[in-house]
């Protein structure tokens, strides 16, 4: 009997090879259980598990009430307002609720999208409130000016 005997080191390695091979798949699998896990990555579905609804709830629970985008809808009827002076684009809150609710549904569709659509979304509001805000001005203080000409002749 030598330091090896090549019979029984032929046998152990082949079948120590199968266990490894078995057990590498099962080494793969628990890292990859692992990773999921730690991700947030639910078994047999795609993309990361939802926040908790709690958390989620908390910190939107107003942000998605209809009478919060009312007004948001009711913009460009303001705009208007303010540039004719005429009261037909008044709204009344049947008008702005039938606006408002359906704005909300959207808004929280986006956001469970990707959360930066709201944020777009919100800024171009934001924009074109204050442009439409400084086009009324521009426009009222031109109108000034030229009343202003007509009237020392």
């Amino acid at each position: 009997m030598g330091l090896f005997d090549k019979n029984k080191e032929e046998e152990k390695s082949d079948s120590s090879i199968l266990s490894s091979s078995e057990d590498s798949s099962k080494g793969l699998e628990e890292l990859e259980k692992r990773r999921n896990e730690r991700l947030g990555i639910l078994p047999g579905k795609r993309g990361r598990k939802p926040k908790s609804e709690t958390l989620q709830d908390e910190l939107t629970k107003d942000l998605f009430k209809p009478s919060v985008w009312q007004e948001v809808s009711a913009l460009p009827f303001n705009i208007r307002k303010a540039m004719t002076g005429s009261q037909i684009f008044d709204l009344n809150s049947d008008q702005k609720q039938a606006l408002g609710g359906p704005l909300a549904m959207i808004m929280k569709l986006l956001v469970e999208i990707d959360p930066k659509y709201l944020a777009l979304m919100v800024f171009s509001i934001n924009l074109g409130s204050i442009w439409a805000e400084k086009e009324i001005l521009w426009s009222m203080e031109k109108k000034r000016k030229k009343v202003n000409v007509k009237m020392p002749a």
